[in-house]
Formats: structure tokens, C-alpha cells, sequence
């Protein structure tokens, strides 16, 4: 943050918001309380918000996603089912940004999640953005809070609507990878995304 104290306090009040829900389960009340005190000291409100540390074109300081995916020369990183599938079922636009299109246009297949056997040819493969050694690590964004409000607001913590903090969420994540706003408001769009 460039040393901006402002932008650690937001940081600070979005750790506590993610503290706060851990603890939800536990004991509800301290939760609702914890999630209050961080909505009111500030928690992260847009992508500029993002905690995320950067990396340099050269190493020892580059991204540690390069160099187990370039540097290592290993052929053997694909994309699981788990995640594929879902995201082939919901038409997730992300697809093309997350993996390669190495199976054909529009084609993106994952490998069985924890199967010995995945071939780097018949999975789709780790997607070019996280090929790039200055690509920034993040440890928290304005997406995680806005899910984390979506469920405070969801257990009755007085943090507004759920729907409207998802929604938040979804946009942010998306707009973060690079979607179009078109795409964007054709995902949030389809009943299998839509909040209700």
C-alpha cells in the first residue's frame, strides 16, 4: 500500500471481518459483534482495495506461479474437473483467462482431481496470465470481503443485503480477471448465477 495507513486500516478491518465469520459457527454473537466493529472501522469496497504483494520480472522476486509453471519445465500442471465442470455448467467467462484453450476453442476439460494418469495434452492447461513472472500475488480482495458480507448479511448480522454483497463479489472477481462488462452482466444474468 505504499505505506498509505488508511489502506492497512481497511486491510486490518477486512481480516477481522474474515476472523469474525470464522467464528460464526462457534459462538454467533461474538461474530455479529466482531462484524459490526470491522464494517464500521472500514472493511475493502472496491478492487483497489486488494492486498496483493508484486512481483518482478526477475528472480529471486518473481511469482512463484512462474516458477513452478515456467521456470520448473514441468508439463504437468492442469486444470481439475472440480472446478472445470462447474465452471462449463455455469458458462463461467473466466474459462479462457484461468486455463489455455489447448482442446479446441471454447473447449475446456479438466483432469480427475487427484487421479494419477492426467496428461498435459488432454487437460486444459493453467492459463497464460498466471504464466507471467511480475503477476501479482493476492492474499486478499474485495471479492473474499464481499462474500463474507454476503454470508454475515445471510445469518441476520446487519451488514445489508446478501444479494447485493454477492453480487459485489461476482462482479469484483470478474472484473478483476478482465471480463467485459457485457459478460459480466450476461453471467450475473443466468439463473444458475443470479443470487436467488
Amino acid at each position: 500500500y505504499g505505506g498509505d495507513f488508511s489502506q492497512w486500516k481497511k486491510f486490518a478491518a477486512s481480516v477481522k471481518l474474515k476472523i469474525a465469520m470464522r467464528l460464526a459457527d462457534v459462538d454467533a454473537a461474538a461474530a455479529s459483534a466482531a462484524v459490526s466493529q470491522a464494517v464500521s472501522a472500514g472493511v475493502f469496497t472496491s478492487n483497489a482495495d486488494n492486498f496483493t504483494l508484486p512481483y518482478f520480472s526477475t528472480q529471486p522476486n518473481t511469482n512463484p506461479l512462474w516458477e513452478d509453471l515456467v521456470l520448473s519445465g514441468r508439463q504437468d500442471f492442469v486444470g481439475a474437473n472440480t472446478v472445470i465442470d462447474i465452471m462449463n455448467d455455469l458458462n463461467d467467462p473466466r474459462r479462457p483467462i484461468y486455463f489455455k484453450e489447448n482442446m479446441g476453442a471454447g473447449v475446456f476439460v479438466g483432469g480427475p482431481y487427484g487421479a494419477e494418469g492426467n496428461t498435459f495434452a488432454n487437460s486444459s492447461q493453467v492459463g497464460e496470465v498466471l504464466h507471467d513472472p511480475t503477476f501479482p500475488g493476492t492474499l486478499m480482495d474485495y471479492a473474499e470481503v464481499s462474500f463474507l458480507l454476503a454470508e454475515a448479511a445471510e445469518r441476520g448480522f446487519g451488514v445489508g443485503s446478501a444479494d447485493t454483497h454477492y453480487t459485489n463479489g461476482v462482479r469484483a472477481s470478474l472484473e478483476f480477471w478482465g471480463v467485459s462488462d457485457a459478460d459480466i452482466t450476461a453471467y450475473l444474468a443466468s439463473p444458475d448465477v443470479a443470487y436467488a
